[in-house]
């Protein structure tokens, strides 16, 4: 007859608690910065806990050892986003906490549409059309660096998308796009 024995240590818990959120909580951030929050949940029977999200927005990522959300939301996605749903589990029971992220816009500059090299005849007008676009509506107002010279000027269109520039003097103009 073969026998063997081993001593253990039972612990018998007569209840298990859920995990409690430490950090957790409204995030804002600018669109085009990368938003890097960690959210922390503790067990108070120390059991390992794992996070995982819900109702996140796109592109954004919840590692759920770390509980640390990273997300680098773009120009289409300023707004606001409720309702996201932070969970953390001991593996047995599961405490939740609902957050919301909002993204402000950051005001980016206009950018010139492309515009053709442009020539002139000598004692002809030149007349062209300038045209830029600014990614947040705001209107847009043209102005020169430098002044004219006699006899050229600059007539701003009225709906601040583009301007036009003339000149009665002899001249040959040439346009670069920035």
């Amino acid at each position: 007859m073969l026998r063997d024995q081993q001593t253990f240590t039972l612990n018998v818990r007569t209840s298990n608690q859920a995990p409690v959120w430490v950090t957790a909580g409204n995030q804002t951030i600018p669109e085009g910065q990368t938003l890097t929050a960690q959210f922390q949940a503790i067990d108070p029977d120390s059991d390992p806990v794992t996070s995982s999200a819900s109702n996140l927005p796109v592109g954004a990522k919840l590692d759920a050892v770390t509980g640390v959300l990273t997300w680098n939301p773009g120009l289409v996605q300023v707004g606001n986003y409720p309702d996201i749903v932070l969970a953390a589990t001991d593996g047995s029971l599961t405490t939740t906490k609902t957050i919301a992220i909002a993204v402000t816009a950051v005001n980016e500059p206009p950018k010139f549409v492309p515009l053709q090299p442009q020539s002139g005849r000598e004692g002809t007008q030149l007349q062209f059309t300038l045209s830029a676009e600014d990614p947040n509506q705001d209107p847009l107002t043209f102005a020169s660096s430098r002044a004219f010279r006699p006899g050229r000027h600059s007539t701003p269109r009225r709906d601040g998308c583009s301007g036009r520039l003339a000149s009665s003097r002899p001249a040959t103009t040439r346009s670069t796009s920035a």
